[in-house]
């Protein structure tokens, strides 16, 4: 008895789940409300408008030279018990760009189109916002940056070495005679040994009136006497 009813139970609950999935229903296409900033009137079209939305409209109505373009996304849980809406309704005019927002459905109050105007304005604070981002940078982060000295690299003082006298360039005199000046030897420097005296020549013999003129006298030979008349 007790399996039959838990048998039972589990029916009942598979069948009131597949109800519920049949209740829950959804319709449209949802898109990104925060694409509605980047809308500006007289700028934007219909497929540039897409783009920001991330979905391309659900309705499109041509009405002359306008279009009417419908974003929506609705999810309901039973039969008409409602509990997600969103819906956009953009026109945009003959030349093609977008010109006013005609209806909304649960639209966050900062999620709407901008005139060009409020563009302009937008754009001209971003800019003013970057210069002054700029400008605040100080000057020194636009130069160079020094790169501080590690105590391993700083410089070691180099300590004052006293100067170091130039040495003497004296020559002393040298034993061997100076060199020759203009092809002429230089007199030496060295004091000459005492020489010694050079053997006396005997006296040339005196002329003997005896002998013809120019006779030399040999000792021990005998000339003959010339005798005068």
């Amino acid at each position: 008895m007790t399996f039959l009813c838990a048998r039972r139970l589990r029916r009942s609950v598979l069948a009131a789940s597949v109800a519920l999935l049949s209740a829950c229903t959804t319709s449209g296409t949802t898109f990104n409300t925060a694409g509605l900033n980047q809308i500006v009137a007289g700028r934007t079209t219909l497929d540039q408008a897409s783009g920001y939305l991330g979905a391309p409209p659900v309705d499109v109505w041509r009405q002359g030279g306008s279009t009417l373009a419908r974003w929506a996304y609705k999810g309901t849980i039973a039969t008409d018990a409602v509990y997600f809406r969103q819906e956009a309704w953009l026109r945009f005019g003959p030349d093609g760009t977008f010109q006013r927002m005609e209806d909304s459905v649960n639209l966050p109050l900062n999620r709407r189109p901008r005139t060009a105007e409020e563009a302009d304005r937008a754009a001209q604070a971003e800019r003013d916002r970057a210069a002054r981002q700029t400008a605040a940078v100080p000057a020194q982060a636009t130069a160079a940056p020094t790169v501080p000295q590690s105590p391993d690299t700083d410089t070691v003082p180099v300590p004052d070495v006293p100067e170091i006298e130039p040495a003497s360039l004296a020559i002393p005199p040298s034993a061997a005679p100076a060199a020759s000046i203009s092809g002429k030897a230089a007199p030496s420097r060295q004091t000459n040994p005492a020489r010694k005296p050079a053997a006396s020549k005997p006296p040339p013999p005196a002329a003997n009136p005896l002998l013809p003129a120019g006779t030399r006298v040999i000792p021990g030979v005998t000339y003959p006497v010339q005798k005068s008349h």
